[in-house]
C-alpha cells in the first residue's frame, strides 16, 4: 500500500487548479481535499444580511466544529423586521385576535411591534456569540456599516464588544471599524492584547461637533491603551460627516510617543473640511506624525472633488480656501523631515485644489534619500510639474533607494520617459496614469524611443 502524500504536496497541486470554487467541488477526493476545501471555504465568513440561510450556515459552523478554520470575520449589520413568521392556522388566529385587540387598545400594535423587534434581536445576537465561541484562530475582524441602508442599530453595540465575551479577544491582530458615531463608545472596553492594525472610517453625518468629539474621545482611550503594539493606523472620512473636526482628536494623540507605529493612512475630503485652519488641524496633525517616529510608511490622500467643467474655476488663492492646503501645511515644517528617519514608503495626494507643489517637493526632498517607494495621486501633473519631481527625487543623496514610483501625467510623451529613464534609471517598477499620448511627428520614432529609453526601467505600467 502506497503512502499518503504530505500535506504540503496536495497544497503544491491545488496551486494549479483555476479557482478555490475548483478545490471545493474536489472536497469529497479525500480527506486531505475536504479539510483544505473547508478552509478555502470557511476562512473568510462574512454576515450581512440574517436568514435562512445564515441561520443554516451559523448553527453548522457550531455543530460541526468548523470555527477552526476562520481567519477573517466581517459582521454588517441588518435591519430586523416586526412581521410575525407564524403560518398556517395558528398563525390565522393569531392574526385575527391581534385585530380584535387592537379595537380597544390603539397602542398594542406598535407594543406587539416593538416587542417582536426585541425578540428576534435577542435571538439573531445569540446565535451570533454562540458560533463565535468556536472562533479561535480568527485575525482580521471587521463591523461594517452600509449608511444607505437600515440597520438594528442596537446590533452594532452587540458586535463591537464580541471580542470581550469570545474567543476573538485574545487572537485578534486587525480591527476595522465603520459604525454610527454613537457606537464608537464601545471601543473603549475592549482589550485586544494582539492588535497590531487598526482602521477607522468616520461616518458623522450632521451630528453636532461638540457630540462627535465627546464620542471620539472613546477611540482616543482606545487607540492610547493599544499603543504599545499598535503597527498601522488608518483614519478615513468623507463628506458624509459634515461637522467633523479631527484638530483635537490629533492634538490629543500627539501627547504620547507611539514608538511601534510602522504605517499611518488618513484620507479626508479634498476641501480639508475636516482639519479646518481655525483650529490649527494641520498643525495637530505634523504633531502626532512628529510623536511617530517608527513610521515606515505614510499616506495622505484626498476623496477627488466633483469635476469642474473649467480647471480656471478652482481657487488656488490660500486666502480663499485654505482648508485644500492641509497636506501642504502638515508638511512644511523642516523637524517633520528631520522626526521621520525611518520612513520608507510615502503616498501623497500631490496638489488638492491645484496648490503650489513646493511645500510638499520639499518634504519629499527632505526624504528622497531614504525613500523606496514613492506615490503621487490626486491631479495630473503638467511636464514641468513632473520635471520638479524628478530633480526632488534626483538631487538627493543616494537617492537609488527609490525603486518604485507611481505619478499621473497630463500626458504621456517620449521626451518624459527619457526623463525618468535618465534621471532615475535605478527604477524597478514606474506605473504612469495619464489622460492622453502627445502626438510625434513620426509615429513609428515614437515607440522605437519609448523601448529603447526606457530599457534601464525595470517595469512599465500604463494606465490611460
Amino acid at each position: 500500500m502506497t503512502s499518503p502524500l504530505p500535506f504540503e504536496i496536495w497544497w503544491k497541486i491545488l496551486e494549479y487548479l483555476p479557482s478555490d470554487a475548483c478545490v471545493i467541488r474536489l472536497r469529497t477526493v479525500n480527506r486531505l481535499f475536504l479539510e483544505i476545501a473547508r478552509t478555502l471555504r470557511y476562512r473568510n465568513l462574512s454576515i450581512n444580511k440574517y436568514d435562512v440561510q445564515t441561520e443554516h450556515l451559523l448553527r453548522g459552523i457550531s455543530s460541526i466544529s468548523l470555527g477552526h478554520h476562520i481567519q477573517s470575520l466581517c459582521i454588517r449589520p441588518w435591519a430586523i423586521s416586526s412581521a410575525s413568521h407564524i403560518d398556517g392556522p395558528v398563525g390565522h388566529i393569531l392574526s385575527a385576535f391581534d385585530l380584535v385587540r387592537s379595537f380597544f387598545d390603539s397602542d398594542y400594535p406598535g407594543r406587539k411591534a416593538k416587542n417582536l423587534v426585541q425578540i428576534q434581536m435577542h435571538e439573531q445576537i445569540q446565535l451570533v456569540s454562540q458560533t463565535t465561541k468556536d472562533l479561535e484562530n480568527v485575525r482580521e475582524y471587521t463591523v461594517d456599516w452600509d449608511v444607505n441602508e437600515s440597520s438594528c442599530v442596537q446590533l452594532f453595540t452587540a458586535f463591537l464588544i464580541l471580542p470581550n465575551i469570545s474567543p476573538l479577544g485574545p487572537t485578534l491582530t486587525k480591527l476595522t471599524v465603520r459604525v454610527p458615531t454613537d457606537r464608537l463608545v464601545c471601543l473603549a472596553t475592549l482589550c485586544l492584547p494582539a492588535l497590531e492594525e487598526l482602521n477607522i472610517d468616520l461616518v458623522t453625518l450632521s451630528l453636532p461637533e461638540e457630540y462627535i468629539d465627546e464620542c471620539l474621545h472613546h477611540v482616543i482611550v482606545f487607540i492610547n491603551n493599544h499603543g504599545q503594539n499598535l503597527r498601522s493606523l488608518s483614519i478615513s472620512s468623507d463628506d458624509l460627516s459634515q461637522n467633523l473636526n479631527l484638530s483635537t482628536f490629533f492634538r490629543s494623540l500627539s501627547i504620547s510617543p507611539f514608538l511601534r507605529l510602522h504605517s499611518f493612512t488618513l484620507s479626508i475630503p479634498y476641501d480639508g473640511c475636516h482639519l479646518p485652519e481655525k483650529t490649527n488641524g494641520a498643525d495637530c496633525l505634523r504633531s502626532f506624525l512628529e510623536q511617530s517616529r517608527s513610521l515606515r510608511h505614510l499616506k495622505l490622500s484626498s476623496y477627488p472633488r466633483a469635476p469642474y467643467p473649467d480647471l480656471s474655476l478652482i481657487s488656488t488663492s490660500p486666502s480663499k480656501t485654505p482648508g485644500g492646503y492641509w497636506i501642504q501645511r502638515a508638511l512644511e515644517a523642516p523637524d517633520l523631515a528631520n522626526a521621520l528617519t525611518s520612513l520608507t514608503s510615502l503616498e501623497l495626494a500631490i496638489r488638492p485644489l491645484l496648490s503650489d507643489l513646493t511645500p510638499s517637493l520639499a518634504f519629499i526632498c527632505a526624504v528622497a534619500h531614504q525613500l523606496e517607494s514613492l506615490v503621487l495621486t490626486d491631479e495630473f501633473l503638467t511636464p514641468d510639474e513632473v520635471r520638479r519631481v524628478v530633480d526632488a527625487l534626483a538631487s538627493a543623496p543616494a537617492c537609488s533607494s527609490l525603486v518604485h514610483l507611481t505619478i499621473s501625467l497630463q500626458y504621456l510623451s517620449t521626451s518624459i520617459l527619457n526623463l525618468f529613464a535618465s534621471r532615475l534609471g535605478h527604477l524597478e517598477s514606474l506605473k504612469l496614469t495619464f489622460s492622453a499620448v502627445k502626438a510625434s511627428s513620426h509615429p513609428d520614432e515614437k515607440k522605437r524611443e519609448i523601448s529603447v529609453k526606457c530599457e534601464s526601467v525595470g517595469s512599465i505600467f500604463f494606465s490611460p
